[in-house]
């Protein structure tokens, strides 16, 4: 999947956020197992965010881009024996089903978590994932591998991966915006409602949660900032 790179113009500027948010990242915890969700209403860039993580991630080294060679293989997806030394960027659709994400099928094929091996797993609009979905991602996230079991088959395959989530403060997506009303009142009840969806064993592992905030005008029209996130450049904070 083709990913974007960094543009200081890209809403203006916001991207010194998600930026800064993965040096702390490498930092602590170098490209093991990371879980980082982002939350904000629509249009805030979150999905453009995550899309440009790739390209500030280092390049694969020899041996991951053996391993990740290997899965595209058995998957199908190594087109004409091309390589690429670029991180792995999966964004699977919230309607996927739980053999679509870590694997599964007649003959065992490695899901969209193994196929993010060593790269990023971009879980868009979390909360509209079918619960179980979600759950099955608990065992790759813990031990780096996936297994599964069949009666023909049985194989185990690598899934160390960088989770990134986005999803709506709420249903309507509003809700944190001043002055708006969702439609199920009070705005309080619907972003409970909403988020109630995520199991709690799901949210504990949330390492990093980021608020993006909406953009506004100014975001659009002012040059990006030279230093700092700027006066719009939402808020990161770990996850309790």
């Amino acid at each position: 999947m083709a990913t974007a790179a960094w543009d200081r113009n890209d809403r203006g500027g916001r991207y010194c956020t998600v930026l800064h948010t993965c040096i702390v990242l490498k930092a602590v915890w170098g490209l093991d197992v990371t879980i980082m969700l982002m939350n904000g209403p629509p249009g805030a860039g979150k999905s453009m965010l995550a899309q440009r993580l790739p390209s500030i991630l280092p390049p694969l080294s020899p041996r991951e881009l053996l391993e990740v060679s290997m899965i595209q293989s058995v998957a199908g997806l190594l087109a004409d024996g091309a390589l690429s030394n670029r991180r792995p960027f999966r964004a699977p659709h919230h309607s996927a089903s739980m053999a679509a994400l870590v694997g599964g099928g007649l003959n065992a094929r490695p899901g969209e978590a193994s196929l993010a091996h060593h790269g990023v797993l971009f879980l868009d609009e979390l909360p509209e994932f079918q619960p179980q979905v979600l759950d099955s991602l608990r065992q790759p996230l813990e031990a780096g591998e996936i297994l599964i079991a069949r009666a023909n088959h049985r194989v185990t395959y690598p899934a160390r991966f960088q989770l990134v989530a986005a999803m709506n403060p709420c249903r309507c997506g509003q809700a944190t915006e001043p002055g708006n009303v969702c439609r199920r009142q009070p705005n309080e009840r619907c972003i409970a409602q909403y988020q109630a969806r995520l199991s709690g064993p799901l949210l504990d592992r949330i390492d990093l949660a980021i608020d993006v905030p909406a953009v506004t005008a100014a975001d659009l029209i002012l040059p990006p900032p030279r230093g700092g996130l700027g006066r719009h450049g939402g808020a990161c904070r770990p996850s309790p």
